[in-house]
């Protein structure tokens, strides 16, 4: 957990914008557990996976 805290901290202070996606529900099989997580940047995934692809639409929607 403290390197995903440290990259939230270097992301915050290098004025990067950041999403936090945190697995919350299943369904079916999933290849990560419940309350995995991932950071991406407008670049992409920077750190961790929730598992699957996750597209830019819906991390539009969580924006919302």
């Amino acid at each position: 957990m403290a390197d995903f805290l440290d990259e939230c901290l270097r992301l915050k202070n290098e004025k990067v914008h950041f999403v936090v996606i945190t697995l919350v529900n299943i369904q079916g099989s999933a290849p990560q557990n419940l309350g995995a997580k991932a950071i991406v940047t407008q670049k992409g995934l920077e750190f961790g996976t929730v598992g699957g692809i996750v597209t830019g639409k819906q991390i539009g929607r969580a924006h919302v």
